[in-house]
């Protein structure tokens, strides 16, 4: 699986966001370093493919709420608009039924009723010949790139999961 740093120096992801301290291949930072970037706090960078991408940016967040930076920040990283705005709703609730989605170097979480639309436009948006991978309560569902059939099987066993956990309570 890619990770959000290598698919940003392959000029997949419009950003990264990144601690430094973290990354299992720290052989990449030069790399990275050469990206215009932003040190938010220690050693947590964000990493612009240009120069006027990172002004846009931050002229925006700067001056922003709380709640409109996280949005700011993951429409930024290039995530689904709608995930972006499920994971600034659940900042304050947890009462979702949640996913995590895994697509070259993009992992987010995503609403169950918005995944089909998720996955969907992260194929349209990034035309990335990958496989998605979709986690849910410690199973994971493996997504071929375009394949219609293997999303609705992994639409179908999620929502038959989640309909068994929602009875179990």
């Amino acid at each position: 699986m890619v990770s959000s740093y290598e698919a940003f120096l392959e000029g997949v992801k419009p950003s990264a966001y990144e601690n430094l301290d973290m990354l299992s291949q720290s052989e990449l930072i030069p790399a990275l370093k050469k990206h215009p970037a932003w040190n938010e706090c220690e050693n947590f960078w964000m990493f612009f493919q240009s120069e006027g991408q990172k002004e846009r940016f931050l002229s925006q967040y700067l001056h922003s709420t709380d709640s409109e930076q996280h949005r700011l920040l993951g429409l930024e990283l290039g995530y689904p608009p709608r995930a972006v705005d499920f994971y600034v709703k659940i900042l304050h609730e947890t009462s979702h039924p949640t996913v995590g989605v895994h697509y070259h170097g993009y992992n987010f979480t995503s609403c169950i009723h918005d995944l089909e639309e998720n996955i969907k436009w992260l194929w349209s948006t990034h035309k990335i010949v990958d496989s998605v991978e979709v986690r849910f309560n410690q199973e994971s569902y493996q997504i071929r790139h375009l394949d219609i059939n293997d999303l609705q099987t992994a639409l179908e066993e999620v929502h038959k999961k989640t309909n068994v956990l929602e009875s179990a309570m």
